[in-house]
């Protein structure tokens, strides 16, 4: 945990999944195994509730993931009452399989990668096509039809092959991606030195293998060496090579914290891992699949890692980390104390100094068997220095007691020690001593796209309160999602905190404790903001939905012939669904944001539905949640509007099809600002960039290139205060004076100068108002990967990916921090965006009365 530093040695007898159990080992890995293993023998499965069942017959490959799975799905067999016999260690592939067609067992676990190329016969999927979902599909049906063998439900952990570095080495390299990696490899040789790259012989010849990745990647030459798989980490460990062919599953990956590159041109097939049955022993007995399908959604990546390293290095039985991770899931029986909180994951720690500044974070992990790793990132101008950390993890009642032993330098004398206190899953405080960071005060938080065990619970509390109108989505739902942020972000506003979506302490306890949300069942407050020079007709009243699910009103305005108005739907206080036509079960096209101001263009007739064009997306709200001006002046229309042309969901379409409106936050920044315009450009895309009135003037050149650019710039105050609860003139300063700074500079006349970005995307009822009378719209987001808490680029491209949709308003950062994980983020994902038909666009806001 202190600064930046060499990764840790390797210990030399380190093993890999790809090897068998037989194997000397050490006194020390002896007597590990020995006491896992009675405490494995000393945990009895509890007694069948019912009369033995048929016997299965379970068959697994010839590594440790495989006996690990097996033993999994055995277990479960036997707690559901079937008897089992466990046929392990058949070897390769082919022999798996004949075992499986001539009935010698009855099924085993396989990989989707593996049933298509190796089995199946079929090319390497490309495009489109190489996507886990499709490559499910299309293994299934082929099974089905050719051998009558049956895939069960697969586990998002993804053993598809990587290159792997250590990050120091990475970092020296300028490496993030598998093109960093080709581009580097193509300098190196140009320059006479290659770069060393080592995997297994086959690599050299497989379709998946070398010679595919330089179709796919470009011609480029490495200096490749066929090493057994037990030697590839030694070596990179050792600094003897560049970089490894991985498995995405290694538990080396994680237990040695290394850095796996981003396949951006998506070349590498998936090899997403389920149980494969013969058709006639599952229409026999059709109850295995229900319970092999209960543990397929929680073996992620990061479980399975885990539980491959205490094999692979740390000398564990597979069955004893079976059972330990099955009753830690409450999947099986076990004693009580196995049954307790299961603190196992990883954590995002930040740390702050005395005036409450994000100074660096900390990911800690909390690996099976009481082994643990810290990664430390310090927040820097313009580099990320990251070091790491290893040592152990003792559960005390609700505490766990940290204690690192060991950084990249070396022994820590003395060691570091954490204490972290939970509730549930989430660690609700930490303290720290002979902390060799210098930090003062650490807090967890969740962001979009964590995996961590508290999500289940925060799912679990978030689906409690019914006004949120949240579905818990159960086992599976172990990732904060865009869903799972907008529920929170709901329910901060209701609880008067800052509405940012990042789950702290503060949101934690009061998600435990919620209180009625307020102003629900209240009256609106009158307005104390000047009325506009045209007073507009009508009055203010409350919804007629007294329970209503947010905090929304409904502006009902007589008519008023002797007027033109231009009509005005506001969204309320939460983000609502645009549908296609008037009906809660209609499909739903987009999420439009709370604060969203838009055209109105019709009204259903009994006024229950309003038609509105959001960003040329026609569509219904629900009355009930919106604010509607001149409601009365609008054309009734009866018939739903046809569906529009754009899908609702990215299907693959000709480019210019599909609109994403990109959005920047905290700017402008001297070294982050161009970094992203500079990837704008590459991918001839446009977007807004919300500025920090005090920071124009200093960076004015900065804003002179956005200008040049044609970018979009917008208000987002002069100082980032949040606007709920403010006072009038202090409001009124914050955006007049940003939008003076921005004029000065150069910032032309156009639709983005009129959008408005509050800070935390906190408003209130009065502040929405002052911003229309001042010419703003406010604009929030549809898509939040929260990149400046540096979750890491992957995560983020992940985000972005996974929740991409038409009309979607993407929110991230050029300044405020660091930002380099966010232009390493954009630089893979706009390229796969457009590939997928969509094009990128500023925000159109209109200057509100003009």
């Amino acid at each position: 945990m202190r600064a930046s530093g060499e990764m840790v040695d390797c210990l030399f007898g380190c093993m890999t999944k790809r090897t068998t159990l037989i194997r000397p080992l050490t006194a020390a890995a002896i007597a590990v195994t020995m006491a896992l293993t009675l405490v494995a023998c000393a945990v009895p499965p509890a007694p069948p509730t019912r009369a033995p069942g048929p016997t299965i017959r379970i068959g697994t490959k010839d590594f440790a993931e495989q006996f690990i799975l097996g033993e999994m799905y055995a277990l479960l067999l036997e707690n559901a009452g079937f008897r089992v016999e466990r046929r392990f260690d058949l070897g390769p592939t082919d022999a798996a399989h004949a075992a499986l067609l001539s009935g010698e067992i009855d099924f085993y676990p396989e990989y989707t990668g593996t049933g298509l190329l190796t089995v199946l016969k079929a090319a390497p999927p490309t495009g489109s096509d190489n996507d886990a979902a499709k490559v499910f599909d299309a293994v299934a049906k082929g099974y089905r039809d050719r051998f009558d063998l049956i895939w069960l439900s697969p586990a998002p952990a993804n053993n598809a092959q990587a290159v792997a570095m250590t990050k120091p080495g990475a970092a020296r390299l300028r490496i993030v991606t598998l093109s960093d990696f080709v581009a580097r490899a193509k300098e190196r040789a140009a320059q006479g030195r290659r770069l060393i790259l080592a995997g297994l012989p086959e690599f050299l010849q497989r379709e998946d293998g070398l010679p595919g990745l330089q179709r796919a990647y470009g011609d480029f030459e490495v200096d490749f060496r066929p090493i057994a798989a037990a030697e590839r980490y030694r070596l990179l460990l050792t600094d003897e090579v560049d970089a490894v062919v991985a498995f995405g599953t290694d538990g080396e990956l994680g237990g040695f914290d290394l850095a796996t590159l981003i396949d951006d041109k998506a070349f590498f097939p998936p090899y997403n891992v389920a149980p494969v049955v013969r058709g006639e022993v599952l229409r026999r007995n059709p109850r295995i699949k229900n319970v092999l399908d209960a543990l397929a959604p929680r073996l992620n990546g990061g479980v399975m890692r885990d539980m491959n390293f205490e094999v692979t290095n740390q000398g564990a039985a597979p069955q004893a980390v079976a059972r330990r991770f099955l009753i830690g899931e409450g999947l099986i029986p076990g004693p009580r104390e196995a049954r307790a909180v299961n603190y196992v994951g990883a954590y995002r720690i930040v740390a702050r100094d005395g005036l409450q500044r994000i100074k660096g974070q900390a990911t800690v992990a909390l690996k099976p068997g009481g082994a643990a790793a810290v990664t430390w990132v310090a927040f820097v101008t313009d580099t990320l220095q990251t070091t790491t950390g290893r040592g152990q993890w003792t559960p005390l009642g609700d505490t766990v007691v940290l204690t690192i032993t060991e950084s990249a330098q070396g022994p820590l004398q003395p060691p570091a020690i954490a204490k972290l206190t939970f509730d549930d899953h989430f660690i609700v405080s930490v303290e720290v001593t002979n902390d060799p960071t210098g930090q003062t005060e650490y807090a967890y938080l969740i962001v979009s796209g964590d995996r961590t065990p508290a999500i289940r619970e925060l799912h679990e509390r978030l689906a409690r309160i019914p006004w949120l109108n949240f579905t818990d989505p159960g086992p599976s739902g172990d990732a904060y999602g865009e869903a799972t942020r907008q529920a929170v972000v709901a329910f901060q506003s209701s609880q008067n905190l800052l509405p940012t979506g990042v789950v702290d302490v503060e949101t934690w306890r009061a998600l435990g404790n919620p209180a009625p949300p307020g102003g629900v069942n209240a009256p609106l407050p009158a307005p104390t903001y000047a009325p506009p020079a045209t007073p507009m007709p009508g009055g203010l009243t409350r919804s007629p939905r007294g329970q209503g699910r947010t905090r929304a009103w409904l502006r009902l305005a007589a008519a008023h012939p002797s007027q033109a108005c231009t009509p005005t739907i506001t969204i309320g206080d939460a983000a609502t669904n645009l549908r296609q036509s008037p009906s809660t079960g209609s499909p739903v096209l987009t999420v439009i944001p709370a604060g969203t101001a838009m055209e109105g263009t019709g009204v259903n007739a009994d006024r229950t539905w309003y038609r509105v064009n959001y960003f040329g997306t026609a569509g219904w709200v629900f009355a009930e949640l919106v604010i509607a001006e001149c409601v009365q002046d609008l054309p009734v229309v009866d018939a739903p509007i046809p569906a529009p042309a754009q899908p609702a969901q990215p299907q693959p379409a000709q480019p210019g099809d599909l609109v994403l409106y990109l959005s920047f936050d905290d700017g402008p920044h001297p070294t982050w600002t161009p970094q992203v315009l500079e990837v704008l450009q590459q991918n001839n895309a446009k977007a807004t960039f919300f500025q920090i009135g005090q920071q124009i003037g200093a960076f004015s050149d900065v804003m002179q290139q956005l200008i040049v650019a044609g970018m979009g710039v917008g208000n987002h105050t002069w100082s980032h205060p949040s606007l709920a609860g403010i006072a009038r003139d202090e409001f009124v300063s914050q955006v007049t004076r940003t939008h003076e700074a921005q004029v000065a500079t150069g910032a032309p006349e156009g639709p983005s100068l009129w959008c408005m970005r509050p800070p935390y995307g906190a408003t209130d009822a009065n502040t929405r108002p002052w911003a229309a009378e001042l010419g703003y719209t406010v604009v929030l987001w549809t898509i939040d990967p929260q990149d400046w808490a540096l979750p890491g680029t992957q995560q983020i491209i992940n985000h972005i990916l996974t929740h991409a949709r038409p009309g979607a308003i993407l929110l991230s950062h050029d300044g405020g921090g660091n930002r380099s994980q966010t232009v390493d983020a954009y630089r893979v994902a706009l390229p796969q965006l457009a590939a997928q038909g969509y094009r990128f666009e500023a925000i159109p806001c209109m200057r509100m009365g003009s």
